[in-house]
């Protein structure tokens, strides 16, 4: 596999000699901070469109009818190259796909955000899109690896916007095996990272960094609910998060890192953790979601060009559907007439401006740090992620997901390969520890719950299923389920009376080896944080011992496990566990 040899140095990656990078970059031992960004639009064009007769935003009609002749083929689209057939701009993100673009609402990018010190260099590249497969990441790795920039120093993460193509092949028509990638676009995605990097490092300048981290929950009692100690009216939220998943855990941390030149600032770089979904899936309309105001927010007030990681947005962190304290246009918080503070609820682009202004905010309130970097490294290892997921078989099988079959492990490399039935292929990807000064991120190839990172509380909820019908951080656990077995529910729909879609690991804990630490245990430093969907994009890693084996696409059961219908499989998180633990310092 092109991903061993790329990561077979690991942990002892070491840099070219003192001198110059290809595209220019400056590898000299001289103690200064070299950065250089760039960034390079996205945006597909949309050629073809549809007749959204009953207002859904999806395509209800048939692909190869363009008139909607057939009485099953509910709505005509504009054959506009005359094919026969819809080639639709198709939309990634929630269910089963089926929304096909009718617009642009703003635009969508590639940043890339290059980092010399002392020899060491990095490459950061974040792209707005909903997620991209191990195959293509590794392509555009390894097509910067043979103009000189080492691929196991280069890192493509994915914003994770609802609101952009699929990037992965699961929301074309998953009922009629119709992929929802065009590889034309797929492939323009290697030519944008490719020319954001080189022109990132090719204008690298000397930079001074700032850096800093706050927890929303600890900024306004308006961002949490009651339970929480705060006066948000959902009593779900919880730092400006709507945890879906119980038990309520989340990563409200706003990490920022400024770097400023002899002309200003030059970048900005935002981790947070929510998904950029709060438009909802009521949208026919390409853009950003909210980290697209985020960051324009940003780069209007500090000036120079913003980039945004996503962190730990698994387990369900989103604020979509929930509540959110008001704010005017220019970012003053809204109070009615008799003084109380005004909350907006639901989706749509006006909640997306709401939840992009308070994270930029926090974002911009956070670097107050200016201690001087005097270490940047890049660590990487190889991580066999063996796949579980029987809907991942069938995607895979029929050429429905940007990931060839051929790509991946069936050989006894591949953990549990022939003497594990549930294991059908392994993906080889990996991960990395990158030390930024006194920052330190790990990257996970998917959508890491917060809990895998910072850990579980010593509550009674955590403890015992008993104490859940009355703990805020358990909404879905039925009283039914006060006595039931986890053991027995991770395998069946029922136990006694309880419904096991609703119930979740009693104990809750991180793994099945109780020595296992949480992740942020393995980063040293100040500031930590996760990258998540970097270096591939397997879906949602979540703890072991929590992953349901009966909520799956092919029984058509979720409830309150719906993740696993897009994990990769109950594997994915000890895997990356291992590999965190192989890299701890």
């Amino acid at each position: 596999m092109i991903v061993l040899a790329l990561l077979a140095c690991g942990p002892d990656a070491t840099a070219p000699a003192t001198g110059q990078l290809a595209f220019g970059l400056p590898l000299v031992n001289d103690g200064q901070l070299y950065a250089g960004v760039a960034r390079v639009d996205i945006t597909p064009s949309i050629t073809e469109t549809f007749d959204d007769l009953d207002g859904d935003y999806y395509f209800d009609g048939c692909p190869t009818d363009p008139t909607a002749s057939r009485s099953s083929c509910l709505e005509p689209f504009d054959d506009a190259n005359g094919n026969g057939r819809f080639d639709a701009v198709w939309m990634g993100g929630w269910g089963g796909g089926g929304r096909a673009a009718r617009g642009v609402h703003d635009a969508i990018y590639a940043t890339a955000l290059v980092l010399a010190l002392d020899g060491e260099y990095l490459a950061l590249v974040s792209l707005d899109a909903v997620g991209l497969l191990e195959y293509r990441t590794t392509r555009m790795r390894q097509r910067l690896d043979e103009a000189g920039f080492a691929a196991d120093r280069v890192v493509v993460a994915n914003t994770h916007t609802h609101q952009g193509p699929d990037t992965v092949g699961l929301w074309g028509n998953l009922d009629e095996l119709i992929t929802g990638l065009d590889p034309e676009y797929q492939a323009s995605l290697e030519d944008a990272v490719h020319d954001a990097v080189y022109a990132a490092a090719t204008t690298a300048v000397p930079v001074a960094p700032t850096q800093g981290a706050v927890n929303l929950v600890n900024l306004d009692p308006a961002y949490s609910g009651a339970p929480f100690g705060g006066t948000n009216p959902d009593d779900r939220m919880l730092g400006l998060v709507r945890d879906g998943r119980d038990p309520i855990l989340v990563d409200d941390q706003v990490l920022t890192l400024a770097l400023d030149g002899a002309n200003g600032r030059l970048a900005t770089v935002v981790s947070y953790s929510a998904h950029p979904e709060v438009v909802g899936y009521e949208n026919d309309l390409i853009g950003a979601d909210y980290v697209g105001v985020t960051r324009a927010l940003i780069e209007d007030d500090a000036g120079g060009t913003a980039m945004f990681l996503p962190s730990a947005v698994g387990g369900m962190q989103s604020a979509h559907g929930g509540t959110l304290p008001a704010v005017d246009e220019a970012g003053a918080p809204v109070y009615d007439d008799a003084g109380e503070r005004v909350f907006i609820t639901g989706d749509g682009y006006e909640y997306a401006r709401v939840a992009g202004t308070l994270v930029a905010q926090a974002a911009l309130a956070a670097p107050v740090d200016d201690t001087p970097w005097d270490t940047l490294s890049v660590r990487s290892t190889a991580v066999m992620l063996p796949l579980t997921n029987l809907g991942f078989q069938v995607a895979l099988r029929t050429d429905v997901l940007d990931q060839p079959w051929d790509s991946l492990v069936t050989s006894n490399e591949c953990p549990g390969m022939g003497t594990d039935p549930e294991v059908i292929a392994c993906v080889s990807t990996g991960v990395w520890h990158l030390q930024l000064g006194p920052i330190s991120l790990g990257t996970v190839p998917g959508e890491l719950l917060p809990e895998l990172f910072y850990g579980v509380p010593a509550e009674p909820g955590m403890e015992s299923a008993a104490a859940r019908s009355t703990d805020p951080r358990f909404p879905h656990h039925p009283a039914a389920c006060d006595d039931a077995d986890w053991s027995t529910c991770r395998e069946q729909e029922t136990d006694g009376d309880c419904a096991c879609e609703d119930m979740h690991a009693a104990p809750y804990v991180l793994s099945y080896d109780e020595a296992m630490p949480a992740l942020a245990d393995t980063l040293p430093g100040p500031y930590r944080a996760v990258i998540g969907l970097a270096n591939g994009y397997i879906g949602y890693a979540i703890p072991e011992p929590d992953y349901s084996s009966i909520a799956n696409a092919i029984t058509g059961i979720e409830g309150n496990h719906s993740e696993e219908w897009y994990s990769g499989g109950s594997r994915m998180a000890p895997a990356i566990q291992d590999g965190w633990l192989a890299l701890e310092p």
